[in-house]
């Protein structure tokens, strides 16, 4: 298993909040075409990308221990896609969490539009054992967790 949307996390306060940044790009294998025939990102992972930011921060938190996963949302909304060449930049802010669930709100933005949101998520809590060997994640995460000025990615 391994997490695929979130390309860099710039910045991040264990258990709080995180911001990282995805890249759409022709060789992204997750595209498909608007109504007028533009690619872009698949809408629906847009919401998908804002979860795994989440998870994340959340495994950090925990020494990648255990990880949330896809529970329930009381408000998922799709303002517009984000096309091939576009930058997403992703926010979660989590609201609580503990050993067994995580509850958060998201916002992904191109520039200064805002393209999707989540309010209200509930993501419970599994072993990490049950998905990945704790070395594999760590190592991913050192991957993508380049730390910086968010202003800069703007």
């Amino acid at each position: 298993m391994r997490f695929l949307f979130v390309d860099r996390i710039v910045q991040l306060s264990p258990g709080e909040w995180i911001k990282g940044i995805k890249h759409v790009t022709r060789d992204d294998a997750y595209l498909t075409t608007d109504d007028h025939g533009r690619l872009c990102f698949m809408p629906s992972l847009i919401g998908e990308t804002l979860g795994q930011l989440v998870a994340w921060n959340v495994m950090q938190h925990n020494h990648f221990t255990a990880r949330p996963v896809a529970g329930v949302v009381s408000s998922a909304r799709l303002y517009r896609p984000a096309y091939v060449g576009e930058t997403i930049l992703l926010e979660s802010n989590i609201d609580s969490l503990d050993e067994k669930a995580v509850q958060y709100h998201s916002i992904a933005k191109v520039g200064n539009d805002i393209i999707f949101t989540i309010d209200g998520a509930l993501g419970p809590m599994l072993p990490m054992t049950e998905f990945i060997s704790t070395e594999v994640i760590r190592q991913q995460f050192a991957e993508i967790y380049r730390p910086g000025d968010w202003s800069s990615v703007l």
